[in-house]
């Protein structure tokens, strides 16, 4: 048990040490943390995410997106575009993890869980807490971060009221494979944040884990 508790916490720190592009690290005796600031660049991505978000449904195995009547109401044409072609990349990524998953079945093993399974809500305090996001929604995360697909994909269908800022920690700072990883038993995943004081609105993952 000691042994599987240790692996645990290197595991959560590698997440937050492998970050891709951080704004600043600080570290204080053993602990270390990514804090991320909000670039103007990023508050632009959430502000898509926002704008999409009404027409993104991300609650089974695909992500759809009404691109149509996006257009018909009068969002941004480049913008619907490019979210289109974000959410196709991603599903067609997806499709082949399926694939994948359904080749290396054995015989009298059932087929893969159609429906998505964990909860979607957040248990956030001043400091921070934790965001839970069912199956169908981390792979979906997983797909956005492995194709590059951008913070505003993910902000289109990020649970609830969560901070945004905590969407844009989850693109920049973890990578699919500790999505996959924690989501491999098709549990959901939660992400342990914490709010970063340097920079309003902004947070770091501490850990991410299954449901």
């Amino acid at each position: 048990m000691k042994k599987v508790f240790v692996l645990l916490v290197v595991f959560c720190l590698f997440i937050v040490l492998i970050a891709p592009s951080v704004s600043a690290k600080q570290s204080k005796g053993n602990e270390t943390s990514v804090n991320y600031q909000l670039s103007d660049e990023l508050i632009e991505e959430v502000q898509k995410g926002k704008a999409i978000s009404p027409y993104v449904d991300s609650s089974d195995l695909f992500i759809e997106f009404d691109h149509k009547q996006a257009l018909k109401d009068g969002l941004d044409e480049i913008l619907v575009e490019q979210t289109k072609e974000v959410y196709d990349k991603a599903n067609d990524y997806l499709l082949k993890q399926q694939n994948t998953q359904k080749s290396q079945l054995t015989v009298g093993t059932s087929s893969v869980e159609p429906s998505c399974r964990g909860s979607n809500y957040e248990d956030l305090e001043f400091w921070g807490g934790t965001v839970y996001v069912d199956s169908c929604k981390a792979d979906h995360m997983a797909a956005i971060i492995a194709i590059g697909g951008g913070v505003a994909a993910i902000v289109g269908f990020f649970p609830g009221a969560t901070p945004l800022g905590v969407a844009a920690a989850v693109y920049t700072t973890v990578t699919a494979g500790a999505i996959n990883y924690a989501n491999a038993g098709s549990t959901g995943v939660k992400f342990n944040v914490a709010r970063n004081w340097y920079w309003h609105d902004s947070y770091s993952i501490v850990c991410v884990r299954s449901q």
